[in-house]
């Protein structure tokens, strides 16, 4: 998933969006944890739609985050937004409305900063 992703290739987040439902499916029939979608496949697939130009391409990610922030279906396997999505979230959200209606719109879906601890 991850090659595609860096690839900014149009299609990559296309080819992405279905190994992740791959993955979910082999997990679903065969309880293999190996392939149960996690943050990192989400944040991947989300790399994959920020890197690509495509048109719709912040709706999409924001979409992602949306489906990662509920309670049901593949995005509630173990699929918690971290950093890392709340980063691309930014961007896809500035891209799209601008700086500061972006951020208030990534504020009001729930999405939030991790917290870092420094020792």
């Amino acid at each position: 998933m991850n090659t595609y992703a860096k690839t900014r290739s149009r299609n990559a987040p296309f080819i992405v969006e279905e190994l992740l439902r791959e993955m979910d499916d082999i997990f679903q029939k065969t309880g293999d944890r190996r392939t149960k979608p996690n943050s990192r496949s989400f944040n991947t697939c989300l790399d994959a739609w920020a890197k690509s130009g495509q048109p719709g391409a912040a709706e999409r990610i924001l979409e992602w985050i949306e489906q990662m922030n509920s309670v049901s279906g593949i995005e509630s396997r173990n699929a918690l937004t971290n950093k890392w999505t709340y980063n691309v979230s930014i961007i896809a959200a500035w891209f799209r409305d601008g700086w500061n209606i972006g951020l208030t719109h990534i504020i009001s879906t729930g999405v939030s900063p991790g917290v870092v601890k420094v020792r």
